[in-house]
């Protein structure tokens, strides 16, 4: 690709919430929701994102579950709330508006929900769900010009389109690190024929070709020292095109700015092409962690595995690593919390691991010996079972949640009973 020049860097504070800016041909308008409590810091929390119709600038607040309305005469603001196919929203993410209709993410209830527009009114009485059977976490929404509605799953690694009455028609795309690859996309946007991906775990911003679905081009390399800008980028998550294609503002919420880029000339430099990373390149570790004796389990959500460290050192030595990126029941897409079961007469020492992108909890056998040398075990952990969260959902007779366990986090009882936070019924 052609090097974009940096025009801007704008160091806006987001303390309050990720956002997605409109850049208009005189500036760039940022949109922040003073109502959540989303950690700006982290690539997992849900942001908020906007659009206007009906007369309304349309804000999504996640941790609200509803719409925030913000009418353009006189400025009143109300919230609202809707209902598609007898489901409430549950954690909106993005949207976007045509003259007939807005589509928002229902990211906790993994789909899609089209509300039409009718004479310049929202008709949420006729909302309808549009849905997917590989959505983990739709969150990014654009419309092409070609009349299609796409979809950004960070879970999924994948761009889904749709026509804009919600049929499905493709999929862009796939996970990895390689051109054309993606992990972990958020905000997308369109002009013409283009679509631009903030790449958020590849630290980059990918373009591809609609008309053909091909990869097209990257920009961005991921941050060495902190702070890096003049076009390295950490975790980007929302890019907005302005009308003209000429420019795009890239949300960096980890570094709290905006940075702001213009298409290049012709005979603009190009970027070398980045390698390929693998998952001993980099290590960003997670939020789930755990301890057993001298042992230490952390979850690395950016390479869908769990470590294992022994502290018995002064610095903590890699014995082992469960997992890697897949559906299978030993394999994870987004682990989110880890708890040790210690070993008794009957059971070895064992791992439970919650995976929120495959919402299962998954059992491992930890085959460790204090007693033995300190060393790097391939075979330190063996998968035994994994029990599927939407399996308990379809089985249960009981009506007591209204949606398939999200499993957030997870400890260990007294009574080794497993407790689960869980984010899809607020339980």
């Amino acid at each position: 690709m052609r090097l974009l020049d940096l025009i801007a860097i704008a160091s806006l504070g987001l303390a309050a919430s990720m956002a997605q800016a409109d850049l208009a041909p005189m500036g760039v308008f940022i949109a922040t929701e003073p109502l959540e409590r989303i950690d700006p810091r982290s690539p997992d929390s849900l942001p908020g994102f906007q659009t206007e119709a009906a007369g309304y600038r349309i804000r999504t607040a996640p941790s609200l579950n509803r719409l925030v309305l913000t009418h353009h005469n006189g400025g009143r603001t109300s919230t609202l709330e809707i209902t598609a196919d007898g489901i409430p929203l549950h954690r909106p993410t993005g949207i976007v508006a045509t003259p007939d209709a807005i589509f928002i993410a229902d990211t906790g209830n993994r789909r899609i929900v089209r509300i039409p527009i009718t004479n310049t009114a929202l008709q949420t009485d006729r909302a309808t769900a549009i849905t997917h059977p590989d959505f983990r976490r739709p969150i990014g929404l654009a419309t092409a010009a070609s009349g299609e509605l796409l979809v950004a799953d960070s879970w999924s690694d994948r761009i889904f389109v749709f026509d804009l009455e919600g049929q499905y028609r493709r999929t862009l795309s796939q996970h990895g690190s390689q051109q054309g690859f993606l992990s972990g996309p958020i905000g997308i946007d369109t002009f013409e024929h283009e679509l631009f991906i903030a790449d958020a775990r590849n630290s980059r911003v990918q373009v591809f070709d609609l008309r053909s679905g091909a990869f097209q081009s990257e920009w961005g390399l991921h941050v060495i020292r902190p702070h890096e800008a003049e076009g390295h980028l950490h975790y980007p998550t929302t890019i907005t095109i302005s009308p003209d294609g000429a420019a795009a503002t890239v949300t960096e919420p980890w570094e709290d700015r905006q940075q702001i880029f213009r298409r290049a000339a012709a005979d603009t430099d190009t970027i070398p092409q980045r390698l390929p990373l693998s998952a001993d390149d980099f290590v960003h570790y997670g939020r789930g962690i755990d301890t057993y004796d001298r042992l230490l389990a952390i979850t690395d959500p950016d390479t869908h595995t769990v470590r294992i460290f022994d502290l018995s050192l002064d610095k903590p030595v890699l014995i082992g690593v469960l997992g890697a990126y897949g559906d299978a029941p030993h394999q994870f897409i987004h682990p989110s919390s880890v708890a040790f079961i210690p070993p008794s007469e009957a059971q070895p020492l064992r791992l439970v691991v919650a995976d929120r992108g495959s919402a299962r909890l998954a059992l491992y056998a930890i085959d460790w010996n204090p007693q033995e040398p300190l060393r790097f075990r391939p075979t330190l952990a063996s998968f035994q079972r994994a029990v599927s969260m939407p399996a308990l959902h379809r089985f249960d007779s009981s009506g007591r949640w209204a949606r398939p366990i999200d499993p957030v986090s997870i400890c260990l009882t007294t009574g080794n009973s497993i407790v689960v936070l869980d984010d899809a019924n607020s339980a």
